[in-house]
């Protein structure tokens, strides 16, 4: 199964993930300005991973106040060394959280994930009215083509789809959706509002 495959992959990559992944999974900054955090706000991080996203939502927010989930044990182990946060061990796909959240960011996760279109619904489910759902994610370049037929191998490689057009899908399910192009299209930032209740 793929997701088992992919679970394997990143127990392997955890200890590394931390040092490797800022050289190449970035803007994450950009992602949480586009979040337009709020003092009180509770913010879910899905795909949270070892905690990367965790420095720029404490900037703004109350450590009490963040959830991370994610379905890698070992990359969660990693968060918990460095943030006090909640952490979750689970499936975004169908988690409950209970309460809902204002703020939701997916950073680098959903172009990972079998059952993507139902992380998105599930958030919009768990958004307070007038919250925020924003993804950032590999997009599809609009410039240096073959090294993108390179780029895009690799990522197939490691389970990563990086044409995942998820507009349409939050489209199903907020009322707004803006993407921002990042980069010649290396990533882009779709930042949803409005969430269809």
């Amino acid at each position: 199964m793929r997701s088992d495959r992919i679970k394997k992959f990143y127990a392997r990559q955890a200890p590394l993930y931390d040092l490797t992944r800022r050289l190449f999974l970035f803007s994450r900054k950009t992602a949480v300005d586009a979040l337009e955090l709020n003092d009180g706000d509770r913010v879910l991080d899905i795909g949270c991973g070892t905690g990367l996203n965790f420095p720029f939502i404490l900037q703004k927010a109350e450590a009490e106040n963040i959830v991370g989930i994610d379905f890698s044990k070992e990359m969660l182990e990693r968060a918990k060394r460095k943030y006090q946060v909640r952490l979750v061990e689970g499936d975004a796909a169908d988690y409950q959280f209970g309460e809902p959240f204002d703020k939701i960011i997916c950073s680098y996760a959903i172009s990972l994930m079998d059952d993507w279109e139902k992380v998105i619904e599930n958030a919009s489910r768990s958004l307070r009215s007038g919250g925020t759902f924003v993804i950032l994610d590999f997009s599809r370049w609009t410039r240096a083509k073959a090294a993108y037929s390179v780029c895009k191998w690799w990522l197939h490689r490691h389970g990563v789809d990086p044409e995942r057009n998820v507009g349409p899908v939050l489209g199903r399910y907020f009322t707004d959706v803006d993407t921002r192009v990042l980069h010649s299209g290396y990533n882009s930032v779709v930042v949803a509002k409005g969430a269809r209740k």
